[in-house]
């Protein structure tokens, strides 16, 4: 049997800690001992969150998550911006519209970082409720300014939420979420903090807490009044993913150990390395401008006559290395690799060297140890 190497952008390899907190037998959620681990989970993602404001732990996936921040804080007929330069903004997007929302989209180019002169211009008409973004953009690999995006809906329509989807740079970018004034921000647990898919957290503050008493959108499973009323007992409404709280509770105090400051440097660095690996190895890039890279994944268009599945089944079927496909219309064009979690230098190393060698199977023109050389030729930041 070969060794799987996954190297997706989510789910990522659970950490050790969590793998063995999950074997832990079964217990009462409505006991002491839950609301004792509930506390500690708790504490952590404030922590990651930098929050002081409520934060709630749903049994869901991030899209889940996505749509409790909507059916939470809209009205049927709000005007809605959807920031869209990926297939997860469009997701965003959709879900503001299923709730009755009045969805403008505000495009952007796949692959390059929302143009904040374009933004400032559409924020400048009319007048919005809220404002919906994607920090990290899955799908292209790329990191919108999530700062300046804040400050202009600051300026400009400051009576506007701002709802963000940081479920794959939460942890690994910068992300102060009281600093920068995010009414309402959501994440998984099975990107950065290499825990299993099944749980998501939402911070929510007292403005996203205003816009809730008076949205009119049905909701029952997602309802926050409910969340918040058994939080304040250490619980949750209803049944929580007892396993998936002890692996959440593990990863996260592995993350605080190493230091938010920390872990947002080791992923800085794994991008870099990838990226510059992969021009070593003639590969062009999805996001041409470094600074407008995620941290967390790299987009990255196959050798030209190579298509990106073929070489995703080889490397799969090969070597064991799992990349993931492309997203929307960018389907079958491009490859992307995670290197986030748990992932460290030596992870992406071990990465490059078997896609080096994939490449070179295939007939692309490889310097062997070109990319491993580029890629260990990069400094932490």
């Amino acid at each position: 049997m070969k060794n799987q190497y996954l190297a997706l952008p989510g789910p990522t390899p659970v950490c050790p800690e969590a793998l063995q907190a999950m074997a832990e037998p079964m217990f009462n959620h409505r006991g002491p001992r839950f609301a004792g681990l509930f506390q500690e989970v708790m504490e952590n993602c404030r922590e990651l969150f930098q929050t002081q404001e409520d934060l709630f732990i749903l049994t869901a996936s991030g899209t889940g998550a996505m749509e409790a921040a909507a059916v939470n804080v809209l009205k049927r007929g709000d005007r809605v911006l959807s920031a869209v330069n990926g297939a997860f903004g469009q997701r965003f997007a959709d879900i503001a519209a299923s709730v009755g929302a009045e969805v403008e989209i505000f495009p952007g180019d796949w692959g390059k970082a929302l143009d904040l002169d374009k933004l400032e211009e559409a924020l400048s008409q009319g007048t919005y409720r809220a404002i919906t973004v994607i920090h990290c953009e899955t799908s292209t690999a790329v990191l919108n300014d999530l700062q300046a995006i804040a400050r202009l809906r600051d300026r400009l329509q400051p009576q506007a939420l701002l709802l963000v989807d940081a479920i794959s740079s939460l942890g690994a970018a910068k992300l102060p979420v009281d600093k920068w004034g995010l009414d309402v921000v959501v994440t998984g647990s099975q990107k950065v903090l290499a825990a299993p898919p099944g749980l998501a957290m939402v911070s929510f503050n007292q403005r996203a807490w205003d816009a809730h008493k008076s949205s009119d959108v049905s909701r029952y499973y997602w309802d926050f009044t409910k969340y918040k009323t058994f939080m304040e007992k250490g619980e949750t409404p209803y049944t929580p993913a007892i396993s998936q709280f002890l692996a959440i509770k593990a990863a996260s105090a592995r993350f605080v150990n190493e230091g938010l400051d920390n872990a947002v440097k080791r992923h800085q660095l794994m991008a870099a390395m990838t990226r510059a690996a992969s021009r070593a190895l003639g590969l062009e890039l999805l996001v041409a401008r470094d600074e407008e890279a995620a941290t967390t994944v790299t987009a990255i268009f196959p050798p030209s006559g190579m298509e990106a599945a073929k070489l995703r089944a080889h490397l799969r079927e090969t070597h064991g290395l799992i990349v993931a496909g492309g997203q929307g219309k960018l389907a079958i064009d491009i490859f992307r690799i995670g290197h986030l979690g748990i992932a460290d230098a030596a992870t992406v190393v071990s990465y490059i060297a078997l896609l080096e060698k994939g490449l070179h199977e295939l007939g692309h023109n490889v310097v062997p140890g070109a990319g491993v050389a580029a890629a260990l030729g990069c400094q932490p930041q």
